[in-house]
């Protein structure tokens, strides 16, 4: 008999005794197997949820600040003055009143705030499509407006008008 005869005969009477018929043991091993399992599933919803509640923190940030440029836009054009025949003929720049909100949660101290400025272009023919012929001009601007919010969000809106005036 050789080695790995006398080897296997041993094993298999190991296994016929109560080493192998004892499976005590067996439970506590299923119930480890299975919260190393759940412990990998809490770990990935934890991540999952970290990744969700900065992104819902970044889409809040960028909405601060588009809604900042855009109540500043919205307040340009409702003041005439902005939209005044510069002396300075085409290209000339005027600067609009810069707006500061500040965020109303007290823990954060965060401010919001928008920049702009109303750009004379051209004077020529009345847009197309207005109905107004050929007996007015339209002057035309370009607003831009940036609008910065909390911790370095930003956004650039373009508004690009015209002001209807007699003339042919």
């Amino acid at each position: 008999m050789n080695a790995f005869t006398r080897f296997g005969s041993r094993l298999a009477s190991l296994c016929h005794s109560e080493v192998c018929a004892n499976e005590d043991g067996v439970a506590l091993i299923l119930v480890m197997a299975m919260l190393v399992m759940l412990t990998f599933i809490g770990l990935a919803a934890l991540s999952t949820s970290s990744t969700e509640l900065f992104l819902s923190a970044n889409y809040r940030r960028t909405r601060e600040a588009f809604n900042a440029a855009e109540g500043l836009t919205e307040e340009s054009l409702i003041d005439n003055t902005n939209f005044i025949l510069p002396a300075g003929g085409a290209g000339t720049q005027s600067t609009l009143a810069a707006g500061t909100l500040t965020d109303t949660d007290p823990s954060n101290h965060q401010t919001v705030s928008a920049q702009g400025s109303v750009t004379y272009t051209a004077t020529g023919p009345a847009p197309a499509g207005s109905g107004m012929g050929t007996k007015v001009k339209a002057n035309y601007f370009v607003v831009d407006t940036t609008g910065t919010g909390s911790l370095g969000a930003s956004s650039t809106q373009e508004l690009v008008m015209s002001k209807i005036i007699p003339g042919g």
